[in-house]
C-alpha cells in the first residue's frame, strides 16, 4: 500500500507515515507508533485505513483516545 496519509503530532511536529492498512499506537515496543506522552495504554488505539478514509479505534484504553482534542 502506498503512503496516502501522515499522522502528525501538532505539539512536536513528529510525523508517522501510515503505510499499513492497520497500525497500533501505544507505549508497547510492539506497536508501530510508540509514545509515552499523555499516559497511553500499552496498546492504546488502532488506526485503520479504508477506501472511505482513516479511522481511529480506541482499544478500551483507560484515558480514552482523542483526535484534534476531541
Amino acid at each position: 500500500m502506498s503512503v496516502k496519509f501522515i499522522l502528525r503530532n501538532v505539539d512536536s511536529g513528529e510525523e508517522h507515515k501510515l503505510g499499513k492498512f492497520s497500525m497500533l499506537i501505544g507505549r508497547s515496543p510492539s506497536c508501530e507508533i510508540t509514545t509515552a506522552k499523555g499516559h497511553p495504554s500499552r496498546e492504546h488505539a488502532r488506526i485503520v485505513q479504508s477506501k472511505d478514509g482513516v479511522f481511529v479505534e480506541d482499544l478500551h484504553s483507560t484515558n480514552g483516545t482523542y483526535v484534534n482534542n476531541r
